[in-house]
């Protein structure tokens, strides 16, 4: 589709959504399965296009994966040579990881444990984005890993494993973390990691569901994990929750259009990821949420109703920086709700957001502008004053970024005038099937699609 035209919805959302698989968790899945020499089977695997990047790295590199029914397996031994071949074949192999900032970051530390010379690619998004934040202390730690000018291509050559020796290493987000413990994982020695910030815990919860053991210590309430150069020999079967960033959309829509009410199933519940829910409840959000099952990771239900007597939240120098780090992809999204409360919302401490598929403090901003809302950009955050009209009436700009996107369909369920959306097929970068289920809970919304 070039554009879609969206109109405000006719009455309140109901029934129940289930959100597409987690691709944080699919992204460490994949890796871990390739480095299983058992039987690995993955239910509910993402099929978004970041996940699927990750997968078509690894089957560049030998490791196998076919479906089998609704299951991603990946069978037991050990890789075929395909790389080494290539390597000696052609000198390097390149990579390309496409849109995806997560397959390339934990690639950098997978690849040091491979066979050969590889250069890693992307799009012209991701060529632009930082990658010495994880190739830096792949170098400490003995891997031969070199940015183009702190950008991609990255190129890591991996003709010997690295260092032998234990270090202690710092990472201040989960992908720095994740790429670290996989290097850790395929070196002599292994590696002790601080977590220097609270971040998401799925590269801990998948090793323990692998049968890795990491033990930790603290160190003025920051732990850190003791990764043992190991090898992985065990049939595993695992279902991936769905993605809570996904759900993340359909819970604001029900807060902000009257008389909603919706469940969201199948959701993953991980403590590390529901920052957002427990500011929308702060705000005064009819949000409530359990876990019915553990399979490596919580997963459960989110139950949302239209909330009326909603007001703002700081979320600067009163709460931990640590609380916005794990809620940076439902950030766009609290502008909106900002805009639909009384009093003044305020999100500081995300100066990461300028460094994702677009710099999503200036995007985000412009965004709301575009449909009526007026938002101060700040330096690490922004600040909207609710509660205020979103006006809607003309096309938007999500520049390229699908969460971006995915803001506007939800803004214009309450928009004055209708909503037109240019180039809707990017919000299956994370959420395959998103527009079919916006019109499920929201018939008639979807105006037109050309």
């Amino acid at each position: 589709m070039d554009q879609i035209i969206l109109r405000s919805a006719a009455g309140p959302l109901s029934g129940s959504v289930t959100p597409p698989p987690d691709k944080s968790i699919s992204h460490r899945a994949l890796f871990f399965a390739a480095l299983n020499r058992g039987r690995t089977v993955l239910q509910n695997i993402s099929i978004a296009a970041d996940p699927l990047a990750t997968r078509n790295l690894l089957e560049s590199l030998g490791y196998g994966f076919v479906q089998e029914g609704g299951a991603l397996v990946k069978a037991a031994g050990a890789a075929h040579q395909y790389a080494a071949h290539q390597y000696a074949v052609h000198g390097e192999l390149s990579l390309h990881c496409g849109n995806s900032g997560t397959t390339a970051r934990l690639a950098c530390g997978f690849l040091t444990g491979e066979r050969g010379t590889f250069v890693l690619i992307g799009d012209d998004s991701l060529s632009i984005r930082p990658m010495e934040r994880v190739a830096a202390p792949l170098r400490e730690m003995g891997g031969v890993v070199a940015t183009t000018d702190g950008r991609m291509p990255v190129r890591v050559d991996a003709s010997h494993p690295v260092s032998d020796r234990v270090m202690l290493m710092e990472a201040a987000s989960a992908q720095v973390h994740g790429a670290l413990f996989l290097a850790g994982l395929r070196s002599k020695g292994g590696v002790l990691i601080r977590r220097t910030k609270p971040m998401r815990d799925h590269t801990i919860r998948l090793a323990g569901a692998f049968g890795l053991e990491t033990p930790y210590t603290d160190d003025n309430g920051m732990p850190i994990d003791e990764v043992v150069a190991a090898t992985i020999d065990r049939d595993v079967e695992l279902r991936i929750p769905g993605d809570l960033s996904s759900a993340a959309f359909f819970v604001v829509a029900a807060l902000i259009v009257p008389d909603s009410d919706i469940t969201i199933t199948g959701v993953g519940l991980n403590p590390t990821r529901i920052a957002f829910l427990e500011a929308l409840r702060e705000m005064g959000a009819k949000v409530h949420w359990h876990a019915t099952g553990d399979d490596a990771e919580p997963v459960g239900e989110i139950h949302v109703q239209h909330s009326g007597m909603m007001r703002g939240i700081d979320l600067g120098e009163r709460v931990h920086v640590g609380t916005v780090a794990q809620m940076m992809d439902e950030l766009p999204l609290l502008a909106l709700v900002g805009s639909q409360v009384a009093g003044t919302t305020t999100v500081r401490g995300a100066e990461e957001l300028r460094v994702k598929e677009s710099d999503r403090i200036a995007a985000t901003a412009r965004l709301m502008r575009s449909l009526g809302v007026v938002v101060t950009e700040l330096p690490d955050g922004f600040e909207v004053t609710g509660p205020q009209e979103v006006v809607g009436g003309g096309a938007i700009d999500h520049e390229g970024d699908h969460r971006l996107a995915m803001v506007a369909a939800v803004a214009a369920l309450i928009a004055r005038a209708p909503v037109t959306i240019p180039d809707p097929d990017v919000a299956a970068v994370s959420y395959p099937g998103f527009w079919t289920q916006l019109e499920a809970i929201a018939p008639g919304v979807i105006k037109g699609a050309v």
